[in-house]
């Protein structure tokens, strides 16, 4: 038995599903059954898992790639690795039974097998650097808060360049004398002028008030 690459690569983004095909040869001169195995099954589905293959003859195996949950950091080698396994079997055998009779056909074969491993590798060349995705997210974040401030002033200028329009546009006064109408209104609208209250009062006061210290002062002589 021959496969087919010897390397099975998966490519970047590793979340993604997807499917690497390998050919299964039977290169003997008689039947055989073949099964395959993997380190990793939750990950990895198999299309067909096991089968029978007629002498010179081929079988294209699917392996499908589940996803992971994360993209691992780049550079991070797979540690993961298939078996083919197979065994030589009757005609008569049929492929769908391979995987429930595997048992009693090792055990036909005298308990011996023949196994390929084939390793899995990474490829990084299409994953994205998460420090370059920050980078280029920071820079296209900085671009909208600057095309934000340009927009905010340009409307500012906008706005204060109206605002000038409108007073220039309103009319300026004629500098024309008032009629004699339009005075009186104006004297209507002025509020009256109080005048300032006579001092008379408080002189009065003064004076009384000396007039009762002097006689004050006769009277304490006098005595």
């Amino acid at each position: 038995m021959q496969i087919s690459p010897k390397l099975l690569e998966f490519q970047a983004p590793f979340t993604e599903v997807q499917t690497q095909d390998v050919t299964v040869t039977n290169d003997t001169n008689e039947y055989i059954a073949f099964k395959v195995k993997t380190t990793a099954p939750k990950l990895y589905c198999v299309r067909p898992n096991a089968s029978t293959i007629a002498p010179e003859e081929s079988v294209k195996v699917h392996i499908i790639l589940q996803g992971l949950e994360q993209e691992p950091a780049v550079g991070t080698k797979c540690k993961d690795k298939f078996l083919f396994v197979s065994v030589p079997c009757d005609a008569s055998v049929s492929p769908r039974s391979v995987s429930k009779t595997w048992p009693k056909l090792q055990k036909a074969a005298g308990g011996t097998s023949k196994g390929i491993k084939m390793k899995v590798s990474f490829n990084y060349d299409n994953a994205i650097n998460p420090i370059e995705e920050e980078k280029t997210s920071q820079i296209s974040n900085g671009a909208a808060v600057t095309s934000s401030a340009v927009k905010g002033a340009t409307e500012s200028t906008t706005t204060a360049r109206n605002v000038g329009k409108v007073a220039d546009d309103e009319p300026k006064s004629t500098g024309s004398k008032l009629d004699d109408t339009e005075k009186s209104e104006v004297a209507a609208t002025e509020p009256p002028v109080v005048a300032p209250k006579s001092g008379g009062s408080i002189n009065s006061y003064i004076a009384l008030l000396l007039l009762v210290l002097l006689v004050y002062v006769v009277i304490k002589f006098a005595l």
